[in-house]
């Protein structure tokens, strides 16, 4: 599968989150090559924990606990 399929599906499910009023995460835009196994499909230990910090992130976690919001 080529990159510029990729991004043409990634656009598609991004208009598909903003209709439903949730946030998309692109992946491929956080992660680098060395973060992939030898195969370069599937990700490796440094690539589990840098995607893995990417949705902590984006979803206001940090360091396992939830962030709290001010009102």
């Amino acid at each position: 599968m080529s990159w510029q399929h990729i991004g043409a599906i990634n656009s598609r499910y991004e208009w598909l989150a903003q209709t439903l009023g949730v946030n998309f995460v692109d992946p491929n835009s956080w992660v680098d090559d060395w973060d992939f196994g030898r195969d370069g499909l599937h990700i490796n230990r440094r690539g589990t924990r840098h995607l893995g910090q990417l949705y902590c992130r984006v979803c206001g976690f940090g360091g396992g606990r939830q962030k709290k919001r001010s009102e």
